[in-house]
């Protein structure tokens, strides 16, 4: 049976240490034209008059996936053109399950502990469901340090196997917080 197509996003699933994730709040301004989904990748989109904290965008917002450094990952839906709160995981050993956006090959047993970057735009998020549609980037994967994640192994679900559309648990390896690694 082949793996349902249904992004919704970078799910946070676990973390290394037994505590919650460290989560902050940031706010998406008024100007931004772009919703930021629950479970979206985030970025720093610069300062802002009056704010205390650098606002953020969503990656579907004209991030460069493998250059646009990640604040984490957002953990509510914020309409666009409107100035919102969001709680954001900015945990650097937190550990998401997320989507390949690759419909023919998919992410295979080889992949693993490679890494991959985010992909914003195959699929936008969802204002009905208030979900993200972020994917990893299956056309992405190599070894290289510059890329968004760390491929950690095969999300344990009986609808889930390698090949299209295979949910994958990933750490993010470029984030705010942490130094690029590099994969086996």
């Amino acid at each position: 049976m082949p793996n349902p197509n249904n992004p919704n996003g970078f799910q946070f699933v676990t973390v290394f240490r037994p505590m919650p994730p460290r989560i902050r709040k940031f706010i998406k301004v008024v100007g931004t034209t772009v919703a930021i989904f629950q479970n979206d990748v985030v970025y720093a989109a610069g300062g802002a008059s009056g704010e205390t904290k650098s606002p953020i965008k969503s990656f579907a917002d004209g991030a460069t996936p493998g250059t646009t450094l990640p604040v984490g990952v957002a953990l509510d839906f914020g309409s666009a053109s409107k100035r919102t709160q969001h709680h954001v995981i900015v945990d650097f050993e937190s550990d998401f399950v997320a989507q390949d956006n690759d419909g023919t090959t998919g992410i295979l047993g080889t992949d693993l502990n490679k890494n991959a970057n985010v992909d914003p735009t195959g699929v936008a998020g969802s204002s009905l469901t208030g979900f993200s549609g972020n994917q990893i980037d299956k056309s992405t994967v190599n070894v290289s340090a510059s890329r968004d994640l760390l491929l950690i192994q095969l999300w344990p679900d009986v609808n889930n196997a390698f090949g299209p559309n295979a949910r994958v648990i990933c750490r993010f390896n470029r984030e705010r917080e942490v130094p690029g690694s590099v994969g086996i």
